[in-house]
């Protein structure tokens, strides 16, 4: 009778017929043949997908307790345990956007039943909610913008500083968010959400640089520059739409038929 292991050895690679002992494939990685089940599908699209694994809760256990060292340690190549910020910002901006829409709300701009500055308020909140998703381009022209506070560093080691930066910023925003301490203050949640910004950036800044001024100096910088790009960005969308708006009105105005 064939031991568990003598009987793994007779399979074969269903991609290059190479025999395999183990759980992959020595010569293409392809996985030793099994039934196809319902689980391993979705388990592939969300692995695929999110990417998720055990090196989640290290890094953001790290990046809580010391997000100077998680920083220094990917500048310096040591990345095998811990998770990607691109995709870690990726999934925490979604979220949040989410869970910002379902617990307070996101305004609906009304044409013709508010004054033109209740409109240009609603698109300029709209706009920066949804900066969310772009977070991840905003941050590049900050990155760029901050050499001077951190010489010696590369555009792209202070990118990555950014990137798991707004991770952290947005995990203590889903702390605050969840708690209801934004759905009390919806009138302040602006401010608030800029002075979170400010302490979360002053924070990390602090534990990269290991000095406090320079890295008060730098995250105060850093919020300067990146809530500067969102509200220009709210402000051009907000332009862009009145003009769009006023011309409709104005075609509007030239149709014969209302007065029929």
């Amino acid at each position: 009778m064939n031991t568990p292991m003598e009987h793994s050895a007779e399979l074969s690679c269903s991609h290059c017929t190479t025999q395999i002992e183990h759980q992959f494939c020595p010569q293409c990685g392809e996985a030793r043949p099994e039934r196809l089940h319902s689980a391993a599908i979705l388990n592939k699209v969300f692995a695929s997908v999110f990417n998720i694994d055990k090196r989640w809760p290290a890094t953001l256990w790290l990046l809580l307790r010391n997000p100077g060292k998680l920083i220094r340690d990917y500048h310096q190549g040591i990345r095998l345990h811990y998770a990607n910020p691109v995709l870690m910002l990726l999934v925490f901006g979604a979220f949040f956007t989410f869970l910002y829409q379902w617990k307070i709300y996101l305004p609906e701009v009304k044409i013709g039943e508010v004054s033109e500055q209740k409109k240009l308020e609603d698109i300029i909140e709209i706009v920066m909610q949804y900066a969310n998703y772009l977070m991840i381009v905003l941050t590049y022209p900050v990155a760029a913008a901050s050499g001077w506070l951190w010489r010696g560093s590369t555009v792209a080691e202070r990118y990555v500083a950014l990137l798991y930066t707004n991770v952290l910023n947005y995990m203590v925003s889903l702390v605050m968010l969840l708690s209801g301490v934004y759905e009390q203050h919806v009138e302040q949640m602006v401010g608030l959400s800029i002075l979170v910004m400010l302490v979360v950036f002053c924070y990390t800044g602090i534990s990269v640089r290991q000095r406090f001024w320079p890295g008060i100096w730098l995250g105060c910088w850093q919020v300067l520059l990146q809530q500067g790009i969102v509200m220009l960005l709210g402000a051009t969308s907000a332009v862009i739409y009145m003009l769009l708006f006023k011309l409709v009105e104005y075609q509007e105005s030239l149709d014969p038929t209302r007065y029929l």
